[in-house]
């Protein structure tokens, strides 16, 4: 793909907003920020940010690929709770987990309703070893996305 490709790719499937959900070093962010305005050409914004031209097109089409994947993720949790599937039902691997998403699986739960049933406030998992404040945290943040919580 060109860039023009995954720049309207970005502004089609409103991709933007994901931008947040990434841990992109400031240059990246930026970069990516300063594409999207569409004020300078590709090899200017590339030597501005101290990149090659391929390098410069390997962090767009990266984030434009992860940023898509997100949306897809999003769009699917929404239909299956219009089509009445229960979140309780719904396996762990559908958390959107950064942190604790190696550790999730050693809860012991293999659904959210029983991760749910088995550490019913955040004290309960953060007393789970391996489990830290930012790994329950995490957990805690995907839960909400259902509408659901620790106490």
């Amino acid at each position: 793909m060109r860039t023009y490709d995954y720049f309207t790719t970005i502004q089609e499937y409103d991709l933007l907003q994901y931008i947040d959900d990434f841990s992109l070093s400031e240059r990246n962010r930026a970069l990516i920020m300063e594409f999207m305005k569409a004020e300078m050409s590709d090899s200017d914004l590339a030597t501005k940010y101290g990149v090659s031209r391929s390098r410069f097109v390997q962090i767009i089409r990266n984030y434009c690929l992860q940023a898509y994947s997100l949306k897809r993720r999003d769009d699917e949790l929404i239909k299956d709770i219009e089509d009445g599937k229960n979140p309780l039902d719904f396996t762990l691997d559908k958390l959107d987990l950064d942190e604790a998403k190696h550790i999730v699986h050693r809860l012991g739960a293999g659904t959210i309703g029983e991760l749910i049933e088995k550490y019913p406030t955040m004290n309960d998992l953060l007393n789970r070893r391996g489990i830290g404040k930012e790994k329950a945290k995490d957990i805690q943040e995907a839960l909400k996305k259902y509408g659901l919580e620790l106490k």
